[in-house]
């Protein structure tokens, strides 16, 4: 008989994806800030390095769905990398807020050393997106509107704990400078975060266990995709090429904004504190538009709930760039609309991807549907890569160092390179999605039940 899931374990699956967001929240805000900081790497050096490691990583990125597919581990098909990798992720994260500074000399040395943190965090995200999106898969079965409960419990409980983080994260820091140091306070709150993660992890992990049997991944496997297989199924699939389109243009503009951000208060206004109360009010705003606005998004559509979602955050972004140097409560404000106008698609989740790959598995008999899990994983590396070097980048050509003298040349370029450039990204974005974005609700519930049904056919 089949097992049916209940309101606990939904809730288990949404606290352990908060929590590993809070164990990365630290390297994932404030690395390129550390590294000019308080490593003394140049911007420059920054950008390259991490251009570099952002390269790797979307490199492993494209190869997680074959291995995952290939690899056969003792635990679960996806379980598996539950067990193993967030040890590798927790411990990029401690290694990347190390300060090298008084062991090691050289520039070049200490930014590599951030470089094997950052590929241990971000390359093992790779498997562990798809392997969240795959036990989800297999708990909702071909239930559409269990599928959706998933993917909003999930935002929801991002939603509260970014509260928890927003308030806590920079005061806990300075709270413990005094004690360990200014660069010393990012390693212990990092490690005391990922206390919480790993925890919260291992937890999950007996859950899922239960719809993830070990004998799901010693079963006689249907032939693994091949590398070539993959971008021949993405090239087949127009609906996959508009998807991986508008979210790559959205995440490189998103990931240039919020990484100028902890710059925007610390360099340009010089309040860096106010990052924690502004940030704060975003969280608690963002949490109660998670319970109301994925309700509207599922009346709106998946369609509409993107083009709207991403068009609003868009012209958020441009607000900030007009208006944001009038007053930091004019710069909550656009926060707060921008992030609440995401929920409107992001309460979705996964199922943008998996409707794709339903579709594509419906139409060729081939099933991509991992594969289609994990080139979610793509936007979101090429976002980090581009957006994130960006910002190093950025910074580098409008002449950006430490403790220089902020002038009003500086803060004007700053202004465009924050508000102005992610915003036309973004608003391309929109415009694709709404323009080319065919496949609707109906289609991929029509989909997703036919697969079941040849699925049950063969097992």
């Amino acid at each position: 008989m089949e097992r049916k899931v209940n309101q606990k374990e939904v809730t288990i699956y949404a606290l352990s994806n908060a929590a590993q967001s809070i164990g990365q929240i630290v390297p994932f805000t404030y690395i390129n800030m550390f590294m000019t900081d308080y490593l003394d790497i140049t911007p420059a050096v920054a950008g390259t390095v991490l251009l570099i490691a952002k390269i790797i990583d979307f490199i492993v990125c494209l190869l997680s769905g074959v291995i995952m597919e290939k690899v056969k581990l003792p635990w679960g098909k996806y379980v598996s990398w539950f067990r193993i990798l967030p040890w590798v992720i927790a411990s990029g994260c401690i290694i990347q807020t190390i300060d090298t500074t008084s062991f090691v000399s050289s520039e070049i040395i200490r930014a590599m050393i951030v470089l094997v943190g950052y590929l241990c965090l971000h390359c093992c995200m790779s498997f562990m997106v798809t392997a969240r999106s795959g036990i989800m898969q297999k708990m909702a079965g071909a239930d559409m509107n269990m599928r959706r409960m998933f993917t909003t419990r999930q935002v929801q409980f991002a939603a509260a704990t970014t509260i928890l983080s927003s308030a806590v994260t920079l005061p806990a820091i300075q709270f413990m400078q005094p004690y360990v140091g200014e660069s010393g306070g990012y390693l212990v709150v990092t490690l005391i975060f990922n206390v919480f993660y790993l925890t919260m992890t291992m937890i999950f992990v007996k859950m899922a266990s239960q719809y993830d049997r070990p004998e799901d991944a010693n079963a006689p496997a249907k032939k693994a995709a091949t590398v070539k297989e993959i971008f021949q199924s993405i090239a087949v699939n127009k609906q996959m090429q508009v998807l991986v389109t508008v979210y790559t243009l959205f995440g490189i503009g998103s990931q240039l904004f919020a990484g100028l951000l902890v710059y925007y208060y610390k360099v340009v206004i010089d309040q860096f504190m106010m990052m924690a109360l502004i940030s704060t009010i975003r969280s608690i705003v963002s949490f109660g538009a998670s319970l109301v606005i994925p309700a509207i998004g599922k009346k709106l559509g998946k369609k509409m709930s993107l083009v709207i979602g991403m068009g609003t955050y868009a012209l958020c972004v441009l607000g900030v760039w007009l208006f944001a140097l009038k007053s930091i409560w004019i710069l909550a404000f656009f926060l707060c609309l921008g992030q609440s106008a995401m929920y409107l698609y992001t309460g979705f989740g996964v199922n943008f991807y998996l409707d794709c790959g339903e579709y594509g598995y419906y139409k060729t008999g081939k099933d991509f549907r991992t594969i289609a899990m994990a080139v979610m994983n793509v936007p979101t590396k090429i976002g980090f890569a581009i957006g994130g070097s960006a910002v190093s980048f950025g910074l580098a050509f409008i002449g950006y160092e430490a403790g220089m003298v902020v002038t009003e040349k500086f803060t004007t370029d700053f202004m465009r390179l924050i508000g102005l450039v992610p915003a036309c990204l973004m608003i391309i974005a929109a415009a694709i999605a709404f323009f080319f974005y065919k496949l609707t609700d109906e289609q991929a519930e029509f989909y997703a039940t036919e697969n079941e049904k040849r699925e049950k056919e063969l097992a």
